[in-house]
């Protein structure tokens, strides 16, 4: 096996294996914007409430969310084979055989196997929990009707205060 100076793996760390990290997250979040956008568009064009084809609009409203939750599978399939490739340090064989072209430069050959581990577990949370919690975190954060919360919270005042014990938030 072929150890690498500590220099030289950060080195491949920050400028090989990050910024792939990073356009994969890219790519996650760009496809989880097109699917929002494909809702709205789905949830305008079919309204539920005034349609004679209630069955239709309603399969047609549901259709871009089945159709991104089919997509994160294969995505994160994808990712995983991607992630093993850069983390893992390979065998003599492999090593030789990619020497010479630049996927040489993807691996990171680490010295111990808790290194190798720690490193692959970061890479495919970061992803992972991207690609299956943006949706809740653009929703609750950045897409939140406010107003209607201060509406329910200005409700909830209300009845505490006119219950027996009077309690506030």
């Amino acid at each position: 096996m072929y150890f690498f100076f500590r220099w030289k793996r950060i080195l491949k760390k920050y400028f090989v294996t990050y910024p792939i990290v990073m356009c994969c997250l890219a790519f996650s979040l760009w496809i989880y914007f097109t699917y929002n956008r494909i809702q709205k568009k789905a949830d305008d064009n079919y309204p539920l409430k005034k349609s004679l084809f209630f069955i239709q609009a309603k399969f047609i409203r549901m259709m871009p969310s089945a159709g991104y939750s089919l997509l994160i599978i294969p995505m994160n399939l994808v990712y995983t084979k991607l992630a093993i490739f850069m983390t893992n340090f390979g065998n003599k064989e492999e090593m030789i055989k990619f020497e010479k072209s630049l996927l040489f430069f993807c691996l990171e050959n680490h010295r111990l196997q808790t290194a190798y581990e720690n490193n692959l577990t970061s890479k495919l949370f970061v992803v992972y929990f991207m690609n299956c919690f943006v949706g809740l975190f653009y929703e609750a954060f950045f897409n939140a009707n406010y107003g209607n919360v201060a509406q329910v919270n200005r409700k909830k005042k209300f009845i505490c205060r006119t219950s027996f014990l009077h309690f506030s938030y």
